[in-house]
Formats: structure tokens, sequence, C-alpha cells
């Protein structure tokens, strides 16, 4: 997706979309209204950048820059014990009633009380040797089975020794992780206990640009259970959220730092996105993004059997873009030139080693690191193709089938 706007005079705006900054503090819960037994959509929630005003917000930010990471890097996971207990969903929900589109106002009395806000604690030193953790970040979630899972970015809980989920009424519960995944930036949690309020996915394959949509969350970190109204703006969206490239959906309506990993909730109740970015330029107003339903639903589904994602390939290297200035440079080719290969991965079972420049892979031409992982993932685990690499002077065609990212 090319972020430039064009006024009438024809001058180019450019604009950056980030994975919105979480407020770094909760005050005390506000009064709430009587808790309802339905069970139903959410709302979304992101964020804003309004770290310089929140203070130590954190989250992270979607823009369309350099190269992304390496092969071989991963975020860190929260070093928050798992939930060995399988998902099971409840097949109904009060949304599955629902024969109209709803309020606003009906959407939030049935959906608010399944909405929760979250706290991220990292662990920190204690006084003379003991122990303490500290509050990094807060944001959003979302119930989406009465017996306590709960969906929310993986950004959101990300380098969490504690995770605090405070839900509607005030009520602080300790969540353990079942399961993160970076890449689709969805983290699944679970607390003890049942007969929660709790929403259900809807299809995101069946939302039309102008559907009006609803977003609960908490931002600021301060202002829990707000409601923001919109409309779904745009489908299939190609963002890049911290080098990582997505297809997300985008809406209009507003969301702060603190929204994060909050649901976007349909005319009937039924949750379509999981916002986790927007845009932060001085030139651009309303433009949030959500994760579709489709995808977050397929992530939560392998994270509860599997723990990750399944079918991902995975490469096993770090590398480099080799620009073609460079190349000219030093007298090399342009490319991906690979820094380290993993052992025992499929990379070095293919041949590849250190020094080697990937100028093609599966017929597509590699540039730089973007064109590589495009390739990539057009591939699922498994995929056998074929790599060309530069080495010396020569050229090498390597055979490479993908191992499976975990």
């Amino acid at each position: 997706m090319d972020y430039n706007n064009y006024n009438g005079n024809e001058q180019r705006y450019n604009f950056t979309v980030t994975r919105p900054a979480e407020a770094a503090s909760l005050p005390p819960a506000p009064v709430r209204r009587k808790k309802r037994t339905f069970a139903v959509a959410a709302i979304i929630l992101a964020g804003f950048v309004l770290a310089g005003t929140a203070g130590g917000l954190t989250g992270y930010f979607l823009a369309d820059k350099g190269d992304p990471p390496s092969q071989s890097s991963q975020q860190s996971q929260p070093s928050v014990s798992p939930d060995p207990a399988p998902f099971q969903p409840v097949s109904t929900d009060a949304s599955d009633d629902v024969a109209d589109s709803l309020t606003p106002a009906q959407i939030y009395e049935l959906c608010n009380s399944a909405v929760v806000a979250i706290d991220n604690y990292a662990a920190g030193g204690g006084f003379r040797g003991g122990s303490s953790t500290v509050l990094q970040g807060s944001g959003s979630g979302f119930f989406i089975s009465e017996d306590g899972f709960i969906v929310t970015n993986h950004h959101v809980i990300s380098g969490a020794s504690k995770i605090e989920v405070i839900m509607h009424d005030g009520t602080k519960l300790t969540a353990r992780l079942v399961g993160s995944d970076a890449e689709a930036d969805i983290a699944l949690l679970k607390v003890d206990g049942t007969g929660y309020d709790y929403l259900s996915f809807g299809s995101s394959a069946e939302a039309r640009v102008g559907d009006p949509v609803v977003a609960i969350g908490n931002p600021l970190g301060e202002l829990a259970n707000t409601l923001t109204v919109g409309y779904i703006s745009g489908l299939d969206r190609t963002v890049t959220v911290e080098d990582v490239k997505m297809v997300l959906m985008q809406t209009d309506a507003a969301v702060s730092p603190g929204n994060s990993g909050g649901p976007l909730i349909d005319g009937y109740g039924k949750v379509v996105g999981v916002i986790n970015a927007k845009s932060t330029s001085t030139y651009a107003e309303g433009l949030g993004f959500a994760i579709p339903a489709d995808t977050a639903a397929k992530v939560v589904a392998d994270l509860t059997e599997h723990g990750f994602v399944r079918g991902r390939p995975y490469l096993g290297i770090t590398a480099e873009t080799v620009s073609e200035s460079r190349a000219n440079d030093e007298g090399l080719v342009p490319g991906v030139m690979v820094r380290e290969v993993t052992g025992g991965s499929c990379a070095q079972k293919a041949g590849i080693v250190a020094g080697d420049i990937i100028t093609e892979l599966d017929g597509d031409k590699i540039t730089d690191l973007n064109s590589l992982l495009a390739s990539r993932d057009r591939h699922q685990a498994g995929d056998t193709v074929r790599v060309t690499v530069w080495r010396e002077g020569r050229e090498y065609v390597l055979t490479l089938t993908f191992d499976e990212q975990v």
C-alpha cells in the first residue's frame, strides 16, 4: 500500500500508521451499570499517537518503513505459564438471536460486560533483593467464551511477567497466556471461572465498506468501557506494521492509546475485527485498522489447539538487503545476503551458507528482504522450492523444503 495522499494541488502527503501505544496506568474503576447476562459483540479500540501525553506508553507503531527484521528474529513471548486446558467455544450467544441491526446504544448494552481492560506487568527489582512487578502498559480485550478465554493483541501482552484483566465492574483477575502470535498480532488468554459474558466472531469476508461499526475499550488506560462509533472505511488494506506486512480492515471509528486488542463490532453484535493500528500523521484523520475476524478466528483456533499458528513457512536464516548501490561498490549482486544459518534448519539442509546472496526464490526475483518475505509467505510449510544464490562470483540453484515456524 502506498501511503501517499494528494490534495487539489497534487501536493504529496506522507502518513505513518502505527500500532497504538498503550496507556501505562489505570485509575480506580469508574461507576458502571449492573452486569447484564447478554453475550454479544464488542467494539474497536486501537491506539493514537498520544504517547507523549499519556506517559510511559507501550505497544507498537505501524509504519511503512525500511527492511523487515531477519527471518530468525522472534518477538518475545510473555513469561506467563500457559494454560493446558483446551478451548471449547460456546456455540451460541445472545447475538445469534438478533434479527435486525442494533443501535450503538443497544450494542453497548449487550457488549459492554464482555470487554475488558488488560494490564501488562514486567518483572522489576524488589527492595533488598525481593521481587516485584512494574506496570509497563495497558490495553483492551474481550471474552470469546463463557469459561474465560480472552482475545487481545500480541503487542499488548508482549514481555509480560504478569497479566491482569480488569472487568467492566472493576473486578481484577490474573490471566494465563494460552498462546500468542507476533506476526498476526493476536494473543489468547485464560482466566479462571465460568459464566462470563462473551462475544462471537462474525464474518469479515461478508463485511462491506459503509457498514456501521462500534468500538469499546480502554483509551489512555483511564476511560475504561468507552464507546466510539464509525464505519468500515476499507477492506483488504495491505499495510506494514513494524516491518511486518499485514492485510487489515480500515475504519474511521475513533481509537486511542489503550484500545489495542479491543473488538470491532458490526450492527448485529458480532466481532468483525480486532483493532491494532492507526495512522499517526498530522495530515490524516480517522484512519484506524483492525485484524479481520476471519484471520483472528483462525489464529485463535491454532493457538488453542497447537500453541502456535500452523503451516507458516520458516527459512532459518538471519539476513540483510544488498542494495544495487552497495552491490556495485563491493562487487556483489543485489539481493538478500545471508548472515547466519540456523543449525538443522531447511536452509542449512538445502546447502545455504553465510555469505550467500539470495537472488531468486521459486521464480520470484529477490531484491530485498521485503521481496524475500513476500515470496516466502506465498508458500506453506512443507512446500519445496528452488532457490538461486550468488556465491563468490557464481550462481547456484538449490532445492529447499520449508520448515514450519513454531
